[in-house]
């Protein structure tokens, strides 16, 4: 069951404000994943296997089916669902901010950090809140590869980041 993951790195942290584009089965999962629950059911993770290839080409039920995943702990089947919307979408921010998610509970702490790097500067509505997001992740996963994120941020992103936020992110993290 969800609770079970408590000592998890907060999953909503990762995943808030991203929606679905009005596709029904999209919106549906957007409904039911945070009640999902796989437990030792292999059934239910075969039925969501199922979907995810009957719906190969919509990046919205691969990322949704993604997420179902995530939320019971399979990160290697949400890795390879999310890797299939990247093929699709290559600039897809949410999808690459949840890879990353994977690959630090899978240990790829170097993946993670890039998939970050390249999440930096994929287009999405709320470009500050993005941002900070993907800085403040890397920071906590890969703090050595902050410069080189600094480095490539566009005048308009230090604007909205602020200079005195991004020397704080270049500041040693505390113990």
């Amino acid at each position: 069951a969800l609770g079970e993951y408590d000592d998890q790195p907060a999953f909503g942290e990762w995943f808030d404000n991203f929606s679905v584009s009005g596709n029904r089965l999209a919106t549906w999962f957007e409904k039911t994943a945070p009640k999902f629950t796989l437990g030792d059911n292999r059934e239910d993770a075969a039925r969501l296997g199922k979907i995810a290839e009957n719906f190969a080409g919509d990046i919205e039920i691969l990322f949704f089916t993604a997420k179902c995943f995530i939320f019971e702990g399979a990160f290697r089947i949400a890795l390879q669902l999310l890797d299939d919307v990247l093929r699709i979408k290559p600039d897809d921010g949410r999808s690459l901010f949840a890879r990353a998610f994977c690959k630090t509970n899978l240990a790829d702490l170097d993946g993670a950090a890039e998939d970050l790097l390249t999440c930096l500067h994929t287009p999405n509505e709320n470009d500050e809140f993005w941002l900070d997001r993907c800085l403040d992740k890397l920071r906590n996963i890969a703090p050595n590869r902050i410069p080189e994120a600094i480095r490539t941020l566009s005048p308009t992103d230090i604007d909205r980041l602020g200079r005195q936020h991004i020397a704080g992110l270049l500041e040693e993290p505390s113990a």
